[in-house]
């Protein structure tokens, strides 16, 4: 399995990095890049439960404790569709967001 990025990095080797930290946090980005796409907002109200067992299955992986699914909060719906399909697994919490720009690259998120 392959990172998406473009230059096929070996996911193995970002999870076995991850593991060997001690990463006690997931965090699983459901902001969208750009301010009217909506490829994210659709995959979540459609596909829940699958991004939630994936979340699971990287929190195995990981060896990590938690996970914090952020969307951004003018996405209401995937909101309560995600904390629907997580409700059973009290690892998994979904936060929402101020919506703002930039807010889908993985810094911006993190602040």
């Amino acid at each position: 399995i392959v990172g998406m990025g473009g230059a096929n990095f070996p996911a193995a080797v970002k999870l076995s990095k991850a593991r060997q930290a001690g990463v006690h946090t997931l965090v699983v980005n459901g902001a969208e890049c750009e301010p009217y796409v909506t490829c994210d907002d659709r995959l979540m109200r459609e596909r829940a439960e699958a991004i939630i067992d994936g979340t699971a299955i990287m929190l195995h992986a990981l060896q990590a404790p938690r996970a914090l699914i952020a969307i951004e909060d003018n996405k209401p719906e995937a909101i309560q569709i995600m904390r629907d399909a997580c409700r059973q697994d009290a690892r998994i919490e979904v936060l929402s967001l101020a919506s703002r720009y930039p807010a889908g690259s993985a810094k911006q998120l993190i602040q």
